[in-house]
């Protein structure tokens, strides 16, 4: 029971961080180290209490590899360095299908709000999109196990 409780108070301030990180990123375009270090301390006490460290480590190395990826074809321009080790935390906390699920879920919901605002003329082409939110939200959405919503429809 103790550990349960523990959990829970753990991925209450994860997700107090992922949703500070993601709001920091929208006013100030810039993710915090800090924000990202507390995330992955956090992510590696809940990794070890649920004794998932392979999956954590295994989702952390997706995620860099893919975002990494994507900054190093694009040069820099695509994705930011702040963008890539948001997502590798985010990959500890989720693990490798939580993490699969988040890379999903942020990449479909940036373009359909990207692609929203570019109709609306909101934005132009060349306006600089953060993409923390995206991922924070992709993650959440990976968290509460939104995939069981599609078993249901």
């Amino acid at each position: 029971m103790q550990v349960e409780l523990l959990l829970t108070i753990l991925t209450i301030l994860l997700l107090g961080f992922l949703f500070s990180t993601a709001l920091i990123d929208v006013t100030s375009g810039f993710l915090p180290d800090v924000c990202t270090v507390a995330i992955v301390i956090l992510a590696l006490c809940i990794a070890f209490l649920t004794h998932s460290l392979a999956s954590s480590l295994l989702g952390a190395v997706v995620s860099f590899g893919v975002f990494g990826s994507q900054w190093m074809l694009s040069r820099g321009r695509a994705i930011g360095t702040g963008d890539i080790f948001f997502a590798s935390a985010l990959g500890l906390w989720l693990g490798f299908s939580g993490t699969v699920f988040m890379i999903f879920f942020c990449y479909a919901i940036g373009a359909i709000v990207v692609g929203v605002l570019l109709l609306l003329q909101k934005i132009s082409r060349k306006q600089r999109i953060v993409f923390g939110p995206f991922l924070a939200v992709g993650a959440f959405l990976s968290y509460v196990d939104v995939q069981q919503l599609f078993v249901l429809l």
